[in-house]
């Protein structure tokens, strides 16, 4: 028996729509956008483009319901899925609900991220931590010349906290390969 590999990317809208649908039904609960992305990403085989044009496209067609920012899975969409979940490879199903466990972990842990821009005489500093319930995980202090690129790096810190941890973890140890590990959580 020949087990299939696991694609290096997922590029086609096909597969990544029958992905979000199986995400919704599997987590049984709605979901943000934030929360799909990030869920869907976390491994770097997907797109964020791609993905957010086919998270649309599935509500544009009625598939998925959209309330605000939060989307679920409609009669449609479980009806559609029941005849396509069988193409999609159990190991990408397997590395997408491992993704949404580590994301909804990172966020249930009592994790507080933090990020200020503090003025300086030429420039600014920017101040992010990652604290948990014992621990200061990550005291980052970078210093950059114009505001605009001090709140442009802040946003991306405050909306990816976790993927700078496990970046700042994976370049210090060498061990790039942490970054998309599946048994690092």
């Amino acid at each position: 028996m020949s087990r299939k590999k696991l694609p290096d990317r997922i590029n086609d809208d096909y597969t990544i729509k029958v992905i979000i649908l199986y995400l919704l039904r599997e987590l049984g609960r709605p979901l943000s956008f934030s929360a799909l992305s990030e869920i869907i990403i976390y491994d770097g085989k997907v797109n964020y483009f791609v993905f957010a044009s086919c998270l649309v496209d599935l509500a544009d067609r009625g598939m998925v319901d959209r309330n605000n920012d939060v989307y679920s899975i409609n009669a449609l969409g479980l009806e559609l899925l029941g005849e396509v979940e069988d193409g999609l490879l159990d190991s990408v199903k397997t590395r997408m609900l491992r993704s949404a466990a580590r994301v909804f972990a990172f966020n249930r842990s009592g994790s507080v991220i933090t990020s200020d821009i503090v003025p300086k005489n030429d420039g600014y500093d920017l101040l992010c931590t990652i604290k948990d319930n014992k621990y200061d995980l990550v005291e980052l202090k970078l210093y950059v010349d114009t505001k605009e690129e001090a709140e442009f790096l802040k946003s991306h810190f405050d909306d990816n906290a976790e993927i700078v941890y496990r970046g700042i973890l994976a370049l210090l140890s060498g061990e790039v390969k942490l970054l998309f590990d599946e048994k690092k959580s």
